[in-house]
């Protein structure tokens, strides 16, 4: 999806924040899903997104630019900061005007001449909400981020088994991520089993607060 190559390949991957409490789900704080370091030492982290917030786009440049600004310059030149990269897959659309267009990467630009002035900063987006042109496409005629971009939004679709199948068969990377996939939904049968229960317990002790509160009234 990225586009790495040579020195900007993978050396290093880990996941952020992997277990969110259920005291945490609804609180306002940015859970870092995936952090990823290349081998020229650029900052990568990639977001799940589910749905739009009003100040969306300045989350991304305040996460973007707090991991730019807190890398350690001591006894180092501004030449020597790593760059950084903020990924975002998500699950509405941002960008209405661009309706065949799902994937945008954003740098500094200067405004009239459109040229580039450094890429130091990067934010990209990947809407899962256009592909419905890709379901049309032959998948030998896809490209790699469209395959990529197919798995994330139909992999846990049934109706889609057999195209995702065949995507698994032909991307090795998406083989691997099919794999994980797997391991992680059993534990989110257990998670979920777990609010279910959680959610139960509370209720039947509202249940019972509310009805000794009504007799003391």
């Amino acid at each position: 999806m990225l586009d790495l190559e040579g020195k900007k390949q993978i050396k290093e991957l880990s996941i952020k924040n992997p277990v969110v409490t259920v005291d945490s789900v609804f609180e306002k704080q940015g859970i870092m899903d995936v952090w990823v370091k290349t081998q020229d030492n650029e900052e990568i982290i990639v977001e799940m997104q589910m749905e739009n917030s009003d100040n969306f786009v300045k989350r991304s440049e305040y996460i973007a630019s707090k991991l730019y600004s807190s890398q350690n310059l001591k006894g180092k030149y501004y030449d020597e900061l790593n760059n950084v990269a903020i990924v975002g897959i998500l699950n509405f659309t941002m960008f209405n005007e661009y309706r065949e267009k799902f994937n945008f990467c954003f740098r500094y630009t200067e405004k009239d001449e459109k040229f580039e002035l450094s890429d130091h900063i990067e934010l990209r987006f990947v809407e899962l909400t256009k592909l419905a042109k890709l379901l049309e496409k032959p998948v030998e005629q896809l490209t790699k981020k469209e395959m990529w971009a197919l798995f994330f939004r139909y992999a846990a679709d049934s109706s889609k088994k057999d195209l995702i199948k065949t995507i698994i068969q032909k991307e090795e990377g998406i083989q691997m991520a099919s794999k994980v996939l797997t391991e992680i939904s059993k534990d989110e049968a257990e998670r979920v089993a777990y609010i279910e229960h959680l959610i139960w317990t509370t209720d039947q002790e509202s249940k019972i607060f509310y009805a000794e509160k009504k007799g003391i009234r």
